[in-house]
């Protein structure tokens, strides 16, 4: 019994360590890998936002962006698996990718301010022309020709 325990524990203790995982032959740069990644999260968030426009546009999202950057399914595995034996590494690309999805939302922020700043401007510039409009008088409307015309007497046929 002891020798089953014994040689059980060896066994666990030697499926435990951290086998070095082989660098695949296609791996992909961390560079890359870091937009990719945050083209799947872009994509991933358009999904919970409105799904149907997104099928609308882009028929398999996964497709797409693999296409986008010239890569296949099974490259993508391998690297995202390389990657993620190393947790520093891995922990390093996702900060990236962090700070990639901050500076977009960023510009994308600034794009809109500056676009709600025009449109307001627009709308005051309008107000604007409306006040500066004075307002008319309806004699001043009517032309000069009926303004000038006496007034037709009213004849009553009954009388005659």
């Amino acid at each position: 019994m002891r020798i089953l325990t014994l040689l059980l524990s060896f066994v666990t203790i030697l499926s435990c360590r951290n086998a070095p995982y082989d660098k695949p032959d296609n791996l992909i740069s961390e560079d890359k890998m870091v937009d990719i990644i945050s083209e799947f999260m872009i994509i991933n968030a358009a999904k919970g936002v409105n799904k149907k426009i997104l099928e609308d546009h882009i028929k398999d999202p996964t497709a797409y962006v693999l296409e986008k950057f010239g890569i296949d399914s099974m490259q993508f595995e391998q690297s995202n698996a390389y990657y993620a034996r190393n947790i520093d590494r891995y922990t390093a690309i996702y900060n990236r990718v962090n700070q990639n999805l901050e500076s977009k939302k960023s510009a994308i922020e600034i794009r809109i301010e500056t676009q709600n700043k025009r449109l307001d401007s627009l709308k005051k510039r309008k107000l604007n022309l409306k006040d500066s409009i004075p307002i008319l008088k309806k004699s001043a409307i009517m032309p000069k020709t009926l303004k000038m015309r006496p007034q037709s007497k009213k004849i009553d046929s009954f009388r005659e």
